[in-house]
């Protein structure tokens, strides 16, 4: 394939990519349709690393999903820990286990001002808290601590929306907001023993449709300039075999 051909299929590429996560914006609804627009925009994500990896990283989708939003969506925070998943986490944990690192997760937690978006520039990075986790232990209850983090996390906000159908989180609160965030939440009610008034406290993870958007406008401003420079053809690393069932090589062949 000559230079001008590649250059050519990679601009076409892109093009047919940016078309159809454009076509996902315009798309109307009520009640479910930011949740179908995230579902869609998830699948865009999936399509680039595809042209990009292929094959390379095996069946490993999480894998895949993870390296490539680290590597082409310059999203900054994307390595940090969600300080309100730790304590979620820490409050499963026995009496006492892991005390310095309840201590610090509560403390900060408390920190964050509850009458606004609070972005995930909040959060602490791995390294902060793994000063504060037991000598040689990386995991709490067999989670490592590394699978806190926001990227990890958003892949299993994608699941929950690819597999059924539903969002993890929170619900749209400050409409002006594109960087994902936390909202925070007072629940009054009333003990049944006591009559006493309770308020009950929660934060919740909020992850804009509009965020999907930015890291996909960065992703594809990068991808091209990556498949430009290694001359990939991304078409290559897409199946457009009429027939739809993989057909398996035996070992002897090459």
């Amino acid at each position: 394939m000559s230079d001008e051909q590649l250059q050519e299929n990679i601009e076409n590429y892109m093009y047919a990519v940016n078309d159809i996560r454009n076509s996902i914006n315009v798309i109307q609804g009520e009640k479910y349709i930011e949740n179908h627009k995230k579902t869609l925009l998830f699948s865009v994500i999936d399509l680039l690393a595809k042209g990009v990896y292929g094959n390379r990283l095996g069946n490993k989708r999480t894998d895949m999903f993870e390296k490539f939003i680290l590597e082409f969506c310059e999203w900054e925070n994307a390595e940090r820990i969600s300080l309100q998943q730790l304590v979620h986490l820490l409050d499963k944990t026995e009496e006492g286990t892991f005390l310095r690192l309840k201590d610090f997760a509560k403390t900060e937690l408390h920190k964050y001002p509850d009458c606004q978006p609070v972005p995930f520039s909040y959060d602490p990075t791995y390294e902060q808290l793994k000063e504060l986790m037991p000598r040689g232990v990386t995991n709490i209850l067999r989670v490592e601590l590394k699978s806190l983090n926001h990227v990890s996390l958003l892949w299993k906000l994608r699941n929950s929306l690819v597999h059924e159908a539903r969002a993890k989180g929170a619900t749209q609160l400050f409409d002006e907001e594109v960087e994902p965030h936390y909202i925070h939440y007072s629940v009054l009610g009333k003990d049944s023993k006591t009559g006493l008034t309770l308020i009950t406290e929660s934060w919740e993870m909020y992850h804009p449709v509009g965020f999907l958007n930015k890291m996909i406008d960065n992703a594809l401003h990068n991808v091209k300039n990556y498949l430009e420079a290694h001359e990939i053809n991304p078409r290559d690393n897409h199946d457009f075999d009429p027939l739809w069932i993989e057909v398996k090589k035996e070992k002897n062949q090459h």
